[in-house]
């Protein structure tokens, strides 16, 4: 704290400075920084420490080294960010002045000084021009005073505390809990983060998480005054820390990458197996997704939370991290390997096919999910007069109905009976995908010993476990079939593919799949003359980016885009990467690889597409980057960033790869290869889009579909009650419209999506229950993250969006 006491006899007490001996915390200096930042704030692009150079660009420079010492005081108390970071800012800031930071300082900069002693929550350093705001309205209105005012206030604490309420902002500001624990060790806690702060208050005080919410910061510092000096007679000591054992397991939810770093595939397994032997109670039972292992369902968040107790010993407790499909949860068990499904998809599909099959109630397959555990799903009831043996396929990349092999669900009516196969193409000559079969019955032999008769078509397809009518209600145990055979589908699959090239293929083109305008639009919630437009615009600029708010459907739209422009449907000219933060040049172009006896040069995905595309110069290829900006985008594309642009995608622009083998060898991007990139505008971990690379792409925001007609039409498709379709469209307008307009903190890049409301619905379809599930599990953990400093705020709406 030798520090601390420094900065306050010097510069708060004094006029002086914490540096040196000249003159820098005066009421002209404070003056100076009111003029030039509090009431000049900068709200456009740019990082915090750019905006404020360009703030202070015209001040003198004892107002930039007054800057300086204004983050050096708000650097000593966060310990989650290095002193080696801190100390470059601080000498940054300096640097404006045009004058090399005096020797005397060194102590002061010391990793010692900046080593920090307390955690700040996440908002201290996202909300850091809000920190400096009140820090300067802090000393400026303490340095009016009068000075016997002053020295009342530096003599009592808790005066002070009174005081210090009423400058503006400072109920949101952490630097209020930094500044009267340096000046007031002995009364304040060294706890800064809100959330920790009342967290602390709930565990020990008596106080419910309702009646601690609703105090005030000073009442709550009160609160947690009374609760250390109970501590400390409970415990027969003054050296507790509430961040330490034993007080920190009492009160501290566990930090989820704590909690699951040592976790591997092998401890998820052994969560499976003690799932197989003790059950499932109904209160750990997931309601919206399921892991899904050896064609076994099992809750994804207590196979996680099982799998932290076989990883470091204790179980991690479900209620302090949450599932959904964009939660870290899931995306572990992903990167184990382990495949997490929407509960209700596949049961959804087989009742609504059985019924459409056996009604004979029309050919229409709008509205069926296209996608299911990463294959394409096709349905077909037949084109123009109703198929004799309509079917439902799970297609891998490359296969297709006419091509290929592919799990399958056949309804052979005149038999009587559902056969879950393992689908061969029929009309091409190609080697089955299929294993070990030798012993399995084709549907032909199936159906002669069984039903005496002859199957329509597909034939030599293999009889997986047929059904008979009798149990075509037996919809879970078909759904097991048809993942049972999708479990020995994929890995045939992902072992014929080159991982080199393993794009996500969107199906084979075959004659009968052109694909209009219109068939595009199904599903949308956009006008056609807008969709036309979209479609135009990146055939015209031929590098085009869909960037909008979490749940605004962009991968879906995407593809749908994708095929419009190609005019396929089921294309092999759609390919789909996803950068994320360790993507780089040698995955996405060319580079060496480990062969197991050295390296060895081999392309990676963009240039395999393109080499695809220019041996087929006559039809247009798409190639869709998911996640574009969470790559770094200079590293990745590299020489592309030239060759991606319109008028370049021309043989007389070819240039060697940085791995080229010789000067001669030369690469482009063909002029049929259209670049369609997404971009989730709501992720405050990633950063700007690389200038350069964005003047190269057109960009085109999605927007929340709740107003449109479509939306409507669509939820009424999925048998919600226009009572339930006019209060999510009317809430969640509502909320999108308080988010855009918090401007400081969130805006219209944060707004809540329409396709958290047209994911799976349950067997009775989209009904209050279910849209309480969506609510609960998917909303408000986002609001949650949204406005973690404003949990009255997140209450107010959860009480509205659960409410009767």
């Amino acid at each position: 704290m030798s520090a601390v006491n420094h900065w306050r006899d010097r510069a708060f007490l004094a006029d002086g400075a914490v540096f040196d001996g000249r003159a820098l915390w005066t009421v002209e200096g404070l003056e100076a920084l009111e003029t030039h930042f509090v009431r000049n704030l900068d709200e456009g692009v740019g990082t915090f420490i750019a905006k404020l150079e360009s703030q202070l660009k015209t001040t003198s420079p004892h107002v930039k080294q007054l800057a300086a010492e204004m983050l050096w005081l708000m650097f000593l108390c966060p310990s989650n960010m290095g002193a080696a970071k801190k100390r470059s800012t601080i000498e940054t800031i300096w640097q404006w002045s045009g004058e090399e930071l005096p020797s005397s300082a060194a102590e002061l900069l010391s990793d010692a000084a900046l080593g920090g002693i307390g955690s700040a929550g996440p908002g201290f350093n996202n909300h850091r021009w809000r920190e400096l705001t009140f820090c300067i309205n802090t000393m400026l209105i303490f340095k009016r005073l009068p000075v016997a005012e002053r020295k009342l206030l530096i003599a009592d604490g808790w005066r002070f505390a009174k005081w210090l309420s009423e400058v503006p902002d400072a109920t949101a500001r952490q630097f209020r809990h930094m500044l009267l624990f340096m000046l007031f060790p002995d009364d304040f806690e060294r706890i800064f983060g809100r959330l920790d702060r009342r967290a602390v208050a709930v565990a020990f005080s008596g106080l419910s998480n309702q009646a601690v919410n609703a105090l005030s910061p000073l009442e709550l510092d009160r609160t947690l005054r009374r609760v250390r000096s109970e501590l400390e007679e409970k415990h027969s000591t003054p050296e507790l820390d509430y961040y330490t054992p034993p007080l920190k397991g009492m009160w501290q939810q566990q930090d989820f990458r704590t909690a699951t770093q040592d976790i591997t595939a092998d401890h998820v397994l052994l969560a499976i197996a003690q799932i197989d032997r003790d059950g499932v109670d109904l209160k750990e039972a997931s309601t919206g997704y399921d892991l899904l292992y050896a064609a076994h369902r099992y809750p994804p968040k207590l196979v996680l939370s099982l799998a932290a107790k076989h990883a470091r010993g204790t179980e991690f407790d479900r209620s302090q991290f949450a599932g959904g499909e964009d939660s870290s949860a899931f995306r572990l068990l992903r990167s184990l390997s382990f495949e997490i499904v929407p509960k209700a998809v596949l049961p959804d599909i087989l009742k609504r096919f059985l019924t459409q099959a056996s009604t004979g109630s029309g050919l229409a397959v709008s509205g069926y999910p296209t996608e299911y555990r990463g294959l394409q799903v096709k349905v077909s009831f037949g084109k123009g007069v109703l198929a004799r043996v309509p079917w439902i396929a799970f297609l891998g990349a490359g296969h297709a109905p006419t091509k290929g092999s592919y799990p399958v669900l056949l309804y052979y009516r005149k038999a009587g009976y559902v056969i879950v196969a393992y689908g061969i193409g029929e009309t091409h000559d190609t080697v089955p995908l299929w294993r070990n079969l030798d012993s399995t019955l084709t549907i032909e032999q199936y159906l002669a010993a069984q039903a005496a008769t002859e199957p329509e078509r597909y034939g030599d397809s293999y009889v997986a476990q047929a059904f008979s009518e009798d149990h075509l209600a037996d919809i879970d145990q078909i759904a097991v079939a048809i993942d049972k055979v999708i479990d020995e589908y994929k890995p045939l699959l992902s072992a014929t593919q080159d991982s080199t090239t393993a794009i996500d293929v969107v199906g084979e083109e075959t004659e009968d799949e052109l694909y209009t305008l219109d068939e595009a639009l199904e599903g949308l919630f956009i006008d056609r003359d807008a969709f036309g437009g979209i479609v135009q615009r990146l055939r015209s600029k031929h590098n085009l980016i869909l960037q909008g708010p979490p749940g605004v459907g962009k991968t879906f739209f995407a593809r749908r885009l994708a095929q419009a422009l190609v005019g396929n449907r089921s294309s092999a000219r759609v390919g789909v990467v996803q950068f994320h933060q360790t993507y780089s040049y040698e995955d996405f172009v060319q580079g060496y690889r480990p062969t197991g006896t050295g390296f060895q040069l081999k392309n990676g995905v963009f240039y395999e597409f393109c080499r695809r595309a220019a041996a087929d110069a006559d039809n247009d290829y798409v190639f869709i980057i998911d996640e574009i900006n969470r790559g770094n985008l200079s590293k990745v594309f590299g020489e592309l960033m030239m060759l991606i642009e319109a008028d370049k995608r021309d043989p007389d622009w070819a240039v060697p790869l940085t791995y080229a083998n010789s000067l001669d060898e030369k690469f482009h991007v063909p002029k049929n290869v259209y670049l369609l990139g997404l971009m989730n505008t709501a992720d405050r971990s990633l950063a700007m889009v690389d200038y350069a690379l964005r003047r190269r792409f057109a960009f085109i925001d999605l927007e929340p579909g709740f107003s449109s007609p479509q939306f409507r039409e669509y939820m009424r498709n999925a048998r919600a009650s226009e009572e339930l379709i006019h209060r999510v469209v009317r809430d969640l307008q509502d909320l999108n419209a308080e988010i855009e307009a918090d401007r400081a903190n969130l805006g219209p890049g944060f707004r809540v999506g329409h396709s958290y409301f047209c994911s799976v619905h349950g067997p009775d379809g989209a009904t209050h229950d279910w849209y309480k599930d969506v609510i609960e599990t998917e909303v408000l953990p986002l609001l949650r993250e949204y406005w973690f400093d404003d949990p009255s705020k997140v209450k107010q709406w959860e009480s509205r969006l659960l409410g009767a």
